[in-house]
């Protein structure tokens, strides 16, 4: 940075006691509200304010991943609910004693429902659905 003089004085040349008042006093208009006991006691607040607001904001998102699992967790367990209750008519109807295969299908499939992965319970829902739709079963 490059100084430069000029013939305009920075104080007042007629009262130079004044001016240096007049520069101090705007010297500590400008710094007191940063020493300021209630500054600094509201600069403490703030930044109480936000951690409290971050640890929320966590603490939401992490009750948001809870219920989207117990969601999906749900929607699985209904579907598994309507498989048993199709296979439930399938077994009252006796359509599960005449077929072989189906009641071995049946069987290991209520074994291991719940390591069955979901599009397999689809094609299984589906599958029960079309067999009780062609023998019209209620």
């Amino acid at each position: 940075m490059r100084i430069e003089e000029t013939s305009i004085p920075d104080v007042c040349i007629k009262n130079i006691d004044k001016s240096k008042v007049d520069l101090a006093n705007d010297v500590i208009r400008v710094i007191h509200p940063l020493l300021n006991k209630d500054y600094v006691f509201k600069l403490k607040n703030v930044k109480q304010l936000q951690k409290t607001v971050n640890e929320n904001k966590d603490l939401l998102l992490n009750r948001k991943e809870n219920i989207a699992k117990k969601y999906i967790l749900q929607k699985r367990r209904k579907k598994e609910f309507i498989l048993l209750d199709r296979i439930k008519k399938l077994v009252s109807s006796g359509l599960l004693s005449k077929d072989i295969s189906l009641k071995n299908e049946m069987v290991i499939l209520l074994k291991v429902v719940d390591q069955v992965p979901e599009s397999k319970i689809d094609s299984y829902l589906n599958e029960t659905l079309n067999i009780i739709t062609k023998r019209g079963i209620n």
